[in-house]
């Protein structure tokens, strides 16, 4: 057996990718410049409660009035809520949901049978602003910011 004979039987074969710089350079052209975010619009905002920032913590979802994109939701938190690019928001009229829990200072069993008892959670905001919103918001380049101020009676 000769020398050659033996490198190809017990050499790996392992394929080099070579780039040259125009290539690498317009790649991160498209990544950086192009954005990975598929021309998502980044949107924030307020909610309050009766004028005031909503105090407990809960979510926002911007669900699209017409087909094509999906709903998003994002949490608010001290009142505040934001969208990033990322999240692929784009221009047009979006129905909006808001959700908060808060403890109702009932203990319930954490399974059936339990003697062990957890908080009891219930929805603050109305079926109005979430289930059966009539909010709405429209967004595009110029206007990527939406406050809701919900009116509840805390009677």
């Amino acid at each position: 057996m000769s020398n050659m004979e033996d490198l190809s039987t017990n050499a790996t074969f392992r394929p080099t990718l070579v780039l040259d710089g125009a290539v690498l350079l317009a790649v991160f052209l498209a990544l950086t410049v192009g954005g990975c975010n598929g021309g998502g619009l980044a949107v924030s905002g307020h909610v309050t409660v009766n004028g005031q920032p909503l105090e407990l913590d809960g979510d926002i979802v911007f669900s699209p009035t017409t087909p094509g994109n999906a709903a998003v939701q994002t949490d608010v938190v001290d009142g505040e809520y934001h969208f990033p690019a990322s999240a692929g928001l784009t221009s047009g009229a979006y129905k909006v949901a808001i959700s908060a829990m808060r403890d109702t200072g009932k203990r319930i069993p954490i399974d059936e049978g339990s003697k062990e008892m957890i908080p009891s959670f219930a929805e603050y905001i109305p079926p109005e602003y979430n289930v059966r919103s009539t909010l709405t918001i429209e967004i595009d380049a110029n206007r990527n910011d939406g406050d809701f101020d919900l009116i509840i009676d805390e009677r």
